[in-house]
């Protein structure tokens, strides 16, 4: 009950955000568009995308200090009273299966979209960076991503588990985060939560991002304090590294760089942690202030990274040219985006089968 609410509440925030971007805009409907993405944003967006961005940040400022108020009395819940149940709650994750049970005809029980779960779509996903925000060399941070697989790792009650971006469990392990494996003793009160990307070829996960550490909240915190815990914390454990008995995959932390430190990086052939083997994703864009928003939102972007010369007038690297076929962003984020709803209804129809 009390998720169900909190889902709602974010729903009606993200309403009242495009109500207002409807009702700013709609004597303009019938003005040039002011982007060449016009037609590609949904009808929430008749704004350009830095303005949308605004007001989002408006709209979290304005609504943080109620997430505050919802997250005050941490300090009592992780006294020796702590229910680490209660705080995976207050992040809006549970790792049990959430399942709506009817009757049929003849009054028998059955269950409905069981293999839907909380963790579905708690992952913080970005939008496409359209056109180069005025604020880039002072208000972002990006982070260069390797090929992969993006899941949501859970280190809860002496064991670790990944799930997709829809909640889907993908395997089990033993890790070396806080509750992560059987060496935690007494800590079933212990949990972490990492937003992280994991390389089938090469078995390993490379952190993006932090929710929660040692049952310590981190939603609420900006992405320049997420990146210092997470960078601080992989400093003083090295286990994290290393494959053992109760770290049965290698974790690493993926760097933040300043628009400055991207130019660089994006002049050199792509490497991470000293592979040169790894191919180079794509590129998020991070607002510096955004905290960890469980959605799609234009405060976070993402740049091929072919599109980074036609988006961010930035030379790179021959080794992240453009393929063949590539005749421009809009074409490759119109084809995307048609893909990726052809294949959102194939799924539809096979749940529904």
């Amino acid at each position: 009950m009390y998720e169900s609410s909190v889902v709602v509440v974010e729903e009606m925030k993200d309403l009242e955000i495009r109500k207002e971007e409807i009702a700013e805009v709609e004597p303009e409907r019938n003005s040039e568009p002011k982007s060449q993405f016009a037609k590609l944003y949904k009808a929430r967006s008749f704004l350009t995308q830095e303005e949308r961005r605004r007001r989002y940040l408006e709209h979290i400022k304005l609504h943080r200090s109620q997430n505050v108020d919802r997250m005050r009395g941490l300090d009592e819940v992780l006294s020796e009273d702590f229910d680490a149940e209660f705080m995976m709650e207050e992040l809006e994750l549970s790792e049990e299966p959430m399942e709506v049970v009817a009757k049929n005809k003849k009054g028998k029980k059955k269950n409905k979209n069981k293999n839907k779960n909380r963790l579905h779509k708690k992952v913080m996903l970005s939008e496409w960076l359209l056109e180069k925000p005025s604020d880039l060399e002072e208000n972002w941070v990006m982070k260069l991503c390797p090929i992969g697989r993006r899941c949501l790792v859970i280190a809860h009650n002496r064991r670790t588990a990944a799930y997709t971006k829809s909640g889907r469990h993908i395997r089990a392990f033993n890790s070396n985060f806080p509750g992560g494996n059987k060496s935690f003793y007494n800590s079933n009160n212990v949990f972490t939560v990492l937003d992280c990307i994991f390389n089938p070829e090469k078995e390993c996960f490379f952190v993006l991002d932090l929710l929660a550490w040692n049952g310590i909240s981190l939603r609420e915190a900006d992405v320049e304090c997420r990146n210092f815990w997470l960078k601080s914390r992989f400093a003083e454990t090295e286990e994290l590294k290393l494959i053992s008995e109760q770290n049965n995959y290698p974790f690493y932390y993926v760097e933040s760089f300043s628009f400055n430190e991207l130019r660089d990086q994006l002049s050199i052939p792509y490497n991470i942690n000293g592979d040169c083997t790894i191919g180079l994703d794509g590129i998020l864009f991070y607002i510096k202030e955004v905290p960890y928003i469980m959605r799609t939102t234009p405060l976070v972007g993402w740049l091929k990274p072919f599109m980074v010369r036609e988006v961010l007038e930035l030379n790179v690297h021959e080794s992240f040219e453009a393929p063949p076929d590539y005749t421009g962003m809009k074409e490759y984020v119109a084809q995307f985006e048609e893909r990726s709803k052809q294949l959102r209804r194939r799924r539809k129809q096979q749940t529904q089968c």
